[in-house]
């Protein structure tokens, strides 16, 4: 990927991961495939329109997202909307996993307040309403 393609990738979103908002340096950015190139024919954002539309994976500008590490781990090869269902999931385990606990107790203090049935919103997607 050429450099210049790689900074027009990192200011998309002004130096913010597209998933989670997060500010991340130029140099910390991996790239995203919002369809995933291994995954065939899925739903992309096409900006233009203001929606979705379906696509194959391919490496181009209207396939990349910028993400942080986190993010782009996460999301590996999923679609949006499996990613989305991912960290619902993750969530959710918190309350079932070796830090149950702490994490009930924190709920119990207020500290964290679950919100289960909130949908995912992405970053780029909050953007996206209020252009």
């Amino acid at each position: 990927m050429s450099k210049e393609t790689r900074l027009k990738v990192y200011r998309m979103y002004d130096g913010h991961c597209a998933y989670c908002g997060k500010v991340i340096e130029y140099k910390d950015m991996q790239i995203d495939h919002i369809v995933p190139k291994n995954r065939g024919m899925y739903s992309r954002w096409d900006g233009k329109q203001g929606k979705f539309v379906v696509t194959q994976g391919e490496d181009s500008l209207e396939n990349y997202m910028p993400a942080c590490r986190a993010c782009n781990f996460r999301k590996r090869d999923m679609t949006l909307e499996q990613f989305r269902e991912e960290i619902k999931r993750q969530a959710v385990g918190l309350l079932r996993g070796a830090a149950k606990f702490q994490v009930k107790m924190s709920i119990a203090y207020g500290l964290i307040v679950p919100q289960f049935d909130k949908e995912v919103e992405f970053y780029f997607e909050k953007l996206k309403i209020n252009d």
